[in-house]
C-alpha cells in the first residue's frame, strides 16, 4: 500500500492491523523472526504491535534494521501487507501480487498534482511476483468525496423518476437536495488520469544537475582551457535550454573559483592556471567544496558546540523535522560568533542593531521558511551568520542553504541517549532520519578533520555519533561507514 507521506503510512497500518489478516500459526512463525532486543525501545514496541497482526510499515524514518525485518517477512509471506512511501518502489526487490495507490496526485495541500509516470510505473511494476504470478493488480483509491457521489448516484438511480408513489418521490427529492459535490478547493484525479498514466512511455533521460567543483576542477586541471569545458557540457542529456544554464553556471562557478583564489585567468578569456591549494576542496565530498573549505577556516576559532551547529547546518534533513530539532533558546554564543563574525558582519553592514539592542538582517524575513513563528522577531544564528559572510566574498551566488539544527548536539546533551532525545522531541517514527543524519555527520567531521591539522574536537564528534549509531544499528553502522571508505578511498584514483 503506497502512502505519499510518513504519517499517513502510520495512520493506515493502525486502521489495517485491527483486520484479521493471519491466524495464530503464522502469528507465531513472525514472533519467532522477531528478536526482542529489536523492539524494546523507540518505536519497537509500537512496529512489533503491527507486524504480528501481519502489518508491516517501510519508510525512510525506520531504522534499517527494522526495514530490513520487515522486507525479510513480507518475502516469506508471513506479513501480507506493507504500507509504505514510494521509496520502496525504487531500488528494492519486494514485487506484491497486489498494490494500492492511496492516491495520484501529491504535493502541499494548495498545489497538488498528478504523479509523474515514471514514478507511477515504480509502483506499479512492484504489482506481480514473477515466481508465483501471471499477473499483477493495481489499484488506486477514489477521494472519499468522489466515493460519496459515486454511492449517492447509485442510490438515486435506483428510484424511477417516472413513479407517481408518494413515498418514492420524497426519498428523490430528499437525495437530491442532499447531493454531494466535489469541492473547489481539493485537487481530485480522473480515470482519464489513471489510464494516462498506464500508457505512459518511458521518462527521457537528462543530466539534472550541474557537474561538481571536484569534476570542474579535474577538467580544468587536465585541459587547461574553459573551451574544452564547455564542450564537455555540450555533450550531457538534456534540453538546449538547460545546457544553456549550464555553460551560464560554469562563468559563475569560474568568477568565485577565480574570486577566493583557487585559479587565475590568462587575458585570452580562455586559459586558466589552477593553483596548487585548489587539492584542498577535493577533501569535501558531503559538502560544497568553496563553503567546505570556507568552514574549515572559521571554525579554527569555534567552540566545540560552535562546530556541532555548523556542520549540522549543511546536512539537509525534511522540513517536517525542523522545527522539532531547531537550535535550543539557551545555548550561549561561542567565541566564533561573538568575537569573529558579529564585529565582521556589523562593520559589513550585513547586520543591525535594532531597537531593543539585537542583531537583525536589514531584511530580516530570510530565514523564516522553517520558523515556527514567522511573527517573531528572529535574530541570525551562527550556522546564519556563516553562510552571509560566505556569500559576501563570492562573486556569484552559490546554490547553499543552511538548516540550523541540534540532533547531534540534543543527544550529546542527553548524555548520549538517542532515545531519549526521539522521545523528548517527538521523533520515535523518524529515527532513522536521526540515525542517517548521525552517520552523515561522522563523514562530515572526518573531512574537516583531514582539513584542520587534526583537530581532536572532530574526533570527539567522530567517536561518540559512531559508538550512538553503533548501540542503535551496528550492522547498518558498520555497513554505512565501511561503503563510505570504499567510495573515499576510491575518489584518491
Amino acid at each position: 500500500v503506497f502512502c505519499f507521506n510518513r504519517d499517513e503510512c502510520w495512520s493506515v497500518a493502525e486502521r489495517l492491523k485491527g483486520l484479521p489478516l493471519i491466524d495464530k500459526e503464522t502469528r507465531a512463525l513472525i514472533e519467532q523472526e522477531l528478536d526482542p532486543s529489536d523492539f524494546h525501545r523507540g518505536i519497537g514496541p509500537k512496529l512489533k504491535q503491527m507486524l504480528i497482526r501481519g502489518v508491516g510499515v517501510h519508510h525512510a524514518g525506520l531504522l534499517p534494521k527494522h526495514k530490513e525485518i520487515i522486507e525479510r517477512l513480507f518475502l516469506k509471506k508471513l506479513i501480507p501487507i506493507v504500507v509504505c512511501t514510494e521509496t520502496l518502489a525504487a531500488g528494492i526487490n519486494l514485487p506484491a501480487r497486489s498494490v494500492v495507490i492511496s492516491t495520484l496526485v501529491k504535493g502541499p495541500r494548495d498545489d497538488k498534482k498528478l504523479i509523474p509516470s515514471s514514478s507511477a510505473h515504480q509502483m506499479f511494476g512492484r504489482a506481480g511476483r514473477p515466481q508465483f504470478d501471471k499477473r499483477g493488480y493495481v489499484y488506486s483509491l477514489a477521494h472519499e468525496d468522489d466515493v460519496k457521489i459515486h454511492k449517492w448516484k447509485k442510490k438515486y438511480e435506483q428510484i424511477d423518476p417516472r413513479s407517481k408513489d408518494p413515498g418514492l418521490m420524497r426519498a428523490r427529492k430528499q437525495l437530491e437536495r442532499k447531493k454531494p459535490f466535489r469541492r473547489r478547493s481539493v485537487k481530485y484525479w480522473t480515470e482519464g488520469q489513471f489510464r494516462k498514466l498506464i500508457e505512459a512511455g518511458p521518462a527521457k533521460l537528462a543530466s539534472r544537475a550541474m557537474i561538481p567543483y571536484q569534476v570542474l576542477i579535474y577538467l580544468l586541471t587536465k585541459t587547461g582551457t574553459l573551451h574544452e569545458t564547455r564542450e564537455f557540457l555540450r555533450q550531457r542529456f538534456n534540453t538546449p535550454e538547460r545546457l544553456e544554464k549550464f555553460q551560464m553556471q560554469l562563468d559563475y562557478m569560474i568568477g568565485n573559483l577565480h574570486k577566493l583564489g583557487f585559479l587565475t585567468r590568462a587575458e585570452d578569456g580562455d586559459h586558466v592556471t589552477v593553483q596548487d591549494h585548489v587539492s584542498r576542496l577535493l577533501n569535501f565530498r558531503s559538502i560544497d567544496p568553496l563553503y567546505g573549505d570556507f568552514l574549515a577556516g572559521q571554525l579554527m576559532r569555534s567552540s566545540f558546540e560552535e562546530k556541532l551547529q555548523a556542520l549540522e547546518s549543511v546536512l539537509s534533513s525534511p522540513t517536517s523535522l525542523l522545527w522539532k530539532v531547531r537550535l535550543p533558546d539557551d545555548l550561549e554564543p561561542g567565541p566564533l560568533q561573538q568575537d569573529v563574525l558579529q564585529p565582521q558582519l556589523l562593520k559589513m553592514g550585513l547586520l543591525i542593531v535594532d531597537e531593543d539592542g539585537d542583531l537583525v538582517k536589514p531584511d530580516s524575513d530570510d530565514f523564516a521558511d522553517y520558523m515556527p513563528d514567522e511573527t517573531r522577531k528572529h535574530v541570525p544564528n551562527l550556522p546564519e551568520m556563516l553562510l552571509m559572510l560566505f556569500d559576501a566574498k563570492l562573486e556569484s551566488p552559490e546554490d547553499i542553504f543552511v538548516q540550523p539544527k541540534w540532533i547531534a548536539g540534543g543527544i550529546f546533551s542527553a548524555a548520549d541517549d538517542f532515545y531519549k532525545f526521539a522521545g523528548a522531541r517527538d521523533l520515535f517514527k523518524n529515527e532513522g532520519l536521526l540515525l542517517r543524519h548521525l552517520l552523515r555527520l561522522v563523514i562530515l567531521a572526518g573531512e574537516f578533520h583531514t582539513h584542520s591539522n587534526e583537530d581532536p574536537e572532530y574526533i570527539q564528534i567522530i567517536d561518540r555519533a559512531t559508538a550512538i549509531c553503533a548501540q542503535i544499528d551496528a550492522a547498518y553502522t558498520d555497513h554505512f561507514l565501511t561503503q563510505q571508505q570504499q567510495v573515499a578511498e576510491l575518489s584518491k584514483f
